[in-house]
């Protein structure tokens, strides 16, 4: 295999601990457009005034203005039905060790949850609502899930690290800037019912507030996006603050929603492009989840998704950073995965997460019935591994913050 060194780049200043001598240099650098396009914005954009605050006397808003208040939603997605197995037969997985048996949680019978002899190893960490929500952090904060290369999980890594978010007391927002709209349909968000999107919000027709949804999942809401969105480059490009018209709805909202009705983690979906749509995502967000395939073509990619996380950094955002990099359809009995696990270990060090997300046949059935798979199966080994990540970002975060203010 070759050398991963080829493709990766500098570690982030956000993670002392890797040294920068054990990351090789990168070796390609192509100017790309959205090279052109920060350094362009960074010349042109001017500095934007804060968002107006709200009049203390002012009246409440009509009910009609807010998030829409949901129907009948899983407030538990424990008590949600499982759907019914797929009819192929699944592979049986491993027995595990007896030393691990007694601290493991009993497996899914995978008759029951479909699962395949690709789950991901490791331990399912006890996620109550309750202990997640006193402890999680109350400031909000803004992810954007990012690669510019396709079908690699950013989309349901979106949809269910949100889902398990919110399953832990977060008020989660997910926000669907791919203009495939695979988010919305995921969370079950029907196409004739997308009036509003981030189209409108991001051409200056509607506020971020009037494109919410809810969705099936108590406390995740979602903005929805149409193919509309493919065009917005066209409708934008020409504005001076065509970088940051996410960053200052986002602004907006903040200023706008109650402590009630504040949400703690905005997720951004990503198009899989490097191009005006994910420069603002990155523009408005405090740090990038990077979803990273185990296969080796995933990782070609990397090196110019980290050159341009550095540009925006100069140009646009001082203050982002990575905040790790999630590996995706891993499947234990390919050699393959194993070797791409190592090596992005080896040359990417802290900011690989320690959860690992399997190739999992439930997961892919999921989106079929507009449900994540938390509320699809939960019990299969991809919502444990989801479940794992989002206990994972919640630590990071507390670190980050500790770090910051230390």
């Amino acid at each position: 295999m070759s050398d991963p060194s080829d493709f990766l780049e500098d570690p982030d200043p956000f993670e002392p601990e890797t040294s920068p001598e054990e990351l090789p240099p990168a070796k390609m650098e192509p100017k790309s457009f959205a090279a052109s396009l920060i350094a362009e914005a960074a010349v042109r954009a001017e500095p934007r005034p804060a968002a107006p605050q709200p009049v203390a006397d002012e009246p409440p808003p009509a009910a009609g203005l807010g998030v829409p208040a949901a129907p009948p939603v899983v407030t538990d997605i424990s008590t949600a039905e499982a759907s019914p197995a797929p009819t192929e037969a699944a592979e049986a997985p491993e027995q595990p060790d007896a030393r691990d048996a007694a601290a493991a949680p009993e497996p899914a019978d995978a008759s029951q949850s479909g699962e395949t002899a690709a789950d991901a190893p490791g331990e399912v960490v006890p996620f109550p609502a309750e202990r997640a929500a006193s402890e999680s952090p109350r400031a909000l904060r803004i992810l954007a899930i990012a690669n510019q290369k396709g079908g690699v999980g950013k989309t349901t890594t979106a949809i269910n690290l949100g889902t398990a978010l919110a399953a832990a007391g977060e008020r989660v927002l997910v926000i669907d800037l791919d203009p495939q709209g695979n988010a919305s349909t995921g969370l079950g968000i029907d196409r004739k019912n997308r009036a509003l999107t981030t189209y409108d919000v991001l051409i200056g027709q509607a506020s971020l507030r009037d494109t919410i949804l809810p969705t099936a999942v108590a406390r995740l809401s979602i903005a929805p996006s149409t193919i509309d969105l493919a065009g917005i480059e066209l409708e934008i490009g020409p504005m001076r603050d065509r970088a940051f018209r996410l960053r200052d709805a986002l602004t907006a909202l903040a200023a706008e929603l109650g402590a009630d009705d504040a949400f703690t983690y905005v997720l951004v979906d990503c198009p899989p492009a490097l191009n005006l749509l994910t420069v603002n995502a990155m523009a408005a967000a405090h740090a990038i989840i990077v979803p990273l395939q185990c296969e080796f073509f995933a990782l070609e990619g990397l090196s110019q998704l980290l050159k341009t996380v550095d540009q925006v950094k100069t140009a646009l955002n001082p203050a982002l950073a990575i905040h790790g990099i999630v590996l995706t359809m891993y499947d234990k009995r390919n050699n393959l995965s194993d070797q791409v696990v190592d090596d992005v270990r080896q040359f990417m060090g802290s900011r690989v997460y320690n959860t690992v997300i399997p190739r999992n046949v439930r997961v892919s059935e999921a989106p079929s019935y507009g449900k994540p798979v938390l509320v699809y199966d939960l019990k299969c080994a991809g919502s444990e591994a989801y479940l794992r990540l989002a206990a994972e970002v919640i630590q990071r975060e507390k670190d980050m913050t500790e770090r910051l203010a230390g």
